[in-house]
């Protein structure tokens, strides 16, 4: 017996890709079972087939891979680097005959890029290798100036830089600068790119998928790690260990000086981290749900038996919280927080999970000067009181 595997779609993020096995034995295999990063999932044949299976599997590999928000609480230098590789998983394929008896077993790699694009763009602005240029983009759409309060770090990813050859000396280095407020650069900290990266010879699924690129690498970004009573803003971005060319955008970091703000992290279409302060006063709002049964009221009831009975009450915390005034091109790239699979609030020290239940973005107007993103959270982890 055999099981041939084909695929179609994009292995992107809040995408459909369709893996398809077809058995060599329709007569006795039933059912086609996948297993990934610990979760199983098994089909029938496909309507109108007796022999062709299918999976969607961005959904099966994103209920099983679990993101998280890398080391928000573990800052210790703005040299601690990351990767994001944790979307790397064996797909194991198994037929079973109708009374579970398996069949032949077919295993394959697959990455599932990080990339979770919501509208069309192209990769290569992202690339701050060989070909990069000051115009190749950081893994975030966020504005050229991020604003950071003075104790709060950051992380900004870039994709892979280029070696030499494969786990070989890095070509690029990442470089921070100091800045007064006449613009002359003060001090300069240069840190390597460098780390251990995905083969992406070994990323594919029956030959079909080849994930090249992207491998994003991250680095923290303190802000009083650079900045004493005349600096003014930093500067960060990538450029050529040899010759000095410049690899990337320049982010421009300045102090956040807001007074009323809530700290959100959320992950964006690319899997990396963003920080956003979310201004004016936090409203706790208490959801209340309960669930409950119909009892049937017997013969000569007592007082306690029969209608409705209330068996579970679910509680959750709500914020209401705005983005203050911002302007359209901030807003639009705030609203990507919208699409995020994961958002945490970040309450002295304490990550919080959420989700976004509403929000104004309907009423947005690009002709607007200014405008205000509010939004309604609920966190994720309900508490259920019997």
């Amino acid at each position: 017996m055999a099981i041939t595997v084909s695929s179609f779609g994009r292995n992107i993020l809040n995408e459909n890709f369709i893996l398809q096995a077809v058995t060599d034995n329709p007569t006795d295999i039933k059912f086609m079972r996948l297993e990934i990063n610990g979760f199983t999932f098994e089909n029938e044949p496909e309507v109108g087939t007796n022999d062709t299976f299918r999976f969607e599997l961005n959904s099966a590999m994103w209920s099983s891979v679990v993101n998280g928000m890398p080391e928000l609480l573990t800052y210790n230098t703005s040299n601690n680097n990351t990767e994001i590789v944790g979307q790397q998983a064996t797909a194991t394929l198994t037929e079973l005959e109708q009374d579970g008896t398996t069949g032949d077993e077919l295993r394959r790699d697959y990455y599932l890029k990080p990339y979770s694009l919501f509208r069309t763009q192209n990769q290569s602005t992202f690339d701050c290798g060989d070909d990069g240029s000051s115009s190749s983009k950081f893994l975030t759409n966020s504005p050229t100036t991020i604003r950071v309060k003075y104790d709060d770090f950051i992380w900004l990813f870039v994709d892979q830089t280029d070696y030499e050859a494969f786990q070989d000396a890095t070509k690029q280095e990442i470089v921070i600068q100091s800045v007064i407020e006449d613009g002359t650069v003060v001090n300069t900290d240069t840190y390597d790119v460098g780390g251990t990266v995905l083969n992406p010879s070994y990323a594919y699924l029956s030959g079909v998928v080849q994930t090249d690129r992207p491998h994003p690498k991250g680095f923290q970004i303190k802000f009083t790690d650079y900045l004493t009573n005349d600096i003014d803003r930093i500067l960060v971005f990538i450029r050529d260990i040899s010759g000095g060319t410049q690899r990337s955008e320049i982010k421009i970091i300045r102090e956040y000086t807001g007074c009323e703000f809530v700290k959100l992290w959320w992950l964006n279409q690319y899997g990396a981290p963003e920080l956003t302060y979310m201004e004016g006063r936090e409203v706790r709002d208490i959801q209340n749900e309960q669930s409950g049964y119909i009892q049937t009221e017997p013969i000569n009831p007592t007082v306690f038996e029969g209608g409705r009975k209330l068996y579970a009450n679910t509680v959750s915390k709500a914020y209401q919280l705005n983005t203050g005034n911002k302007t359209p091109d901030e807003i639009i790239y705030l609203s990507e927080m919208l699409y995020s699979k994961e958002l945490v609030i970040e309450r002295d020290g304490v990550l919080t999970p959420v989700r976004i239940t509403e929000n104004n973005f309907k009423t947005f107007n690009s002709k607007d000067s200014l405008f205000n993103l509010e939004v309604t959270l609920e966190e994720v982890k309900d508490t259920v009181i019997y």
